[in-house]
């Protein structure tokens, strides 16, 4: 069994597509029924909302197993890619995936690696539905500076919180966020989340709350998909457990999810 924090169990989420596929988001699933293509069309939606292109320098946070390489070369046709993500035999996949592209996959905590030396100003940086995991998001956020163009665009699908929670709903997030290795003071309100990408020199353009796409849906096809799929049962409580509590917190409002764009201050961003 791997003993990375993050492996490549969700490599079994992908039955549906021949498992050709090897994401592990969790999906965007307006107009989608199995999970690589809602998978993928979370990848599209932020993509798509930062405007990425053949023309962009690329900073990937978080990448996971490399599906979203893939699309970005496939779909997007992206020539020039710097990657970071702490997983080894993710990393091993992910390399797989992406062969023929010339990426500068690294392996490490964004918070360590970063900055990176002798990379180029990044014209998009990209954090597909993994920014909560960091150890600390507003250091990560922070260390983008002076890797950014003045014209970057920073895009994140990303947990909030919608409301202030009650102290038993607090305590019942703590619980998934140590079970899941999401350190607790990640989960910030959207004004809090906001004014964190200010203090990074960051600008908010856009903030759009998703949950309704993501957490229900995903909950009501792994109820189907689990039940017809065997699964180790250390990766059936995994999913399982994040199935039930994401459906909970929809329904309570207890925990969002966001697409979020940032561009930096009018000062470009640069060292501070």
């Amino acid at each position: 069994m791997s003993r990375d924090v993050f492996d490549t169990a969700e490599r079994a989420l992908n039955a549906e597509s021949g498992h050709t596929t090897v994401w592990s988001n969790l999906g965007y699933w307006r107009d989608q029924s199995q999970y690589p293509k809602a998978a993928e069309a979370l990848a599209r939606l932020l993509a798509d909302a930062v405007d990425l292109g053949a023309q962009d320098a690329v900073l990937d946070l978080g990448f996971g197993m490399g599906e979203q390489l893939r699309l970005w070369r496939q779909a997007y046709d992206v020539q020039t890619l710097h990657g970071v993500n702490p997983s080894a035999s993710q990393n091993a996949v992910a390399r797989q995936c992406v062969a023929d592209a010339d990426y500068q996959l690294s392996e490490g905590l964004a918070e360590t690696v970063l900055p990176l030396p002798g990379a180029p100003a990044f014209s998009k940086v990209l954090m597909l539905d993994c920014a909560y995991h960091f150890m600390s998001r507003a250091t990560v956020l922070g260390r983008l500076r002076g890797h950014l163009t003045p014209d970057a665009r920073v895009g994140l699908t990303d947990l909030y919180l919608p409301g202030a929670p009650s102290a038993a709903e607090a305590m019942a997030l703590r619980g998934m966020c140590a079970l899941s290795r999401i350190p607790y003071g990640n989960l910030l309100s959207r004004e809090a989340y906001c004014q964190q990408l200010v203090q990074a020199g960051l600008r908010v353009q856009r903030f759009t709350d998703i949950t309704a796409e993501v957490f229900a849906p995903f909950a009501a096809w792994w109820r189907r998909y689990g039940a017809r799929h065997s699964f180790p049962l250390r990766d059936r409580l995994k999913f399982a457990t994040t199935a039930r509590f994401i459906a909970a917190a929809a329904r309570r409002a207890t925990l969002g999810y966001a697409l979020v764009v940032a561009r930096p201050l009018s000062d470009g961003g640069g060292p501070g």
